[in-house]
């Protein structure tokens, strides 16, 4: 699967964002290669640049973030976006998280969740 389209096309679908240049920052790959989770930057015209967290359900079983939770990977990028929406009600200088265009902090690509800030 490309990865890169989905994130596209979930932009344009879902949040309504159209990125452009967008490109990978950092990948983690499980024990066989596989790509678990990816975070990338895209530009917006007349607006914040964005950086687009995207992970597969299996990075759970990744050793490096069984290390920190034994959450659901949905459930733990959902964790992360009420943090960043709690800092921003206290004017915390944090990344603001865009929602979708139906107002989820995390989108939900089977099997892959999205996690959308400045």
């Amino acid at each position: 699967m490309d990865v890169q389209k989905l994130v596209t096309t979930a932009l344009a679908e879902r949040y309504r964002i159209d990125a452009h240049d967008l490109h990978a920052l950092s990948r983690r790959d499980d024990a066989d290669g596989n790509l678990v989770s990816c975070l990338y930057h895209g530009e917006q015209v007349s607006a914040p640049d964005l950086l687009i967290c995207i992970s597969h359900d299996t990075y759970a079983m990744n050793q490096i973030f069984r290390f920190e939770t034994d959450q659901a990977v949905g459930d733990w990028l959902a964790s992360r976006a009420r943090l960043l929406n709690y800092l921003e009600r206290r004017g915390y200088p944090a990344p603001r998280v865009i929602p979708t265009r139906e107002g989820a902090l995390v989108e939900r690509m089977e099997p892959w969740h999205l996690l959308i800030t400045t």
